[in-house]
């Protein structure tokens, strides 16, 4: 399972979990979280996947949107349906002040969940 916000930011992360994917010959579910903080259009997602991956040429994989009031409430409810193997998702790599107020969407999954976590510092994937 790929966590995804569908920014322009997760090309390189995603870009990563292509050649990862390409090594394992595995299937991915791409994951993005409507939040009413951050509400668009089922079309709007589609469209943005779509393009992201595109963008990141992933193949063998299915998108997948969810609602939920916070970005890791939805993503920890539809890996308690789907049962992934591994979560991957971005980080922002916030320290200090932004940090304390903006929080870590990756650092709270990562204390909650139960399935392994893979994260990226978005900064860095594409190296």
């Amino acid at each position: 399972m790929v966590a995804t916000s569908l920014e322009t930011e997760d090309l390189s992360m995603l870009s990563w979990v292509r050649r990862f994917q390409h090594l394992t010959h595995t299937h991915l579910d791409v994951v993005a979280v409507n939040t009413p903080a951050r509400f668009q259009s089922d079309d709007y997602w589609q469209q943005n996947a779509r393009r992201l991956a595109d963008a990141a040429q992933l193949t063998q994989y299915d998108l997948h949107l969810t609602a939920a009031r916070t970005e890791e409430e939805g993503i920890l409810h539809w890996a308690e349906q789907a049962k992934p193997d591994l979560i991957v998702m971005g980080t922002h790599q916030r320290e200090g002040v932004l940090r304390f107020f903006l929080g870590s969407i990756a650092e709270n999954l990562i204390q909650k969940s139960s399935w392994p976590i893979l994260t990226f510092g978005n900064k860095y994937a594409a190296n």
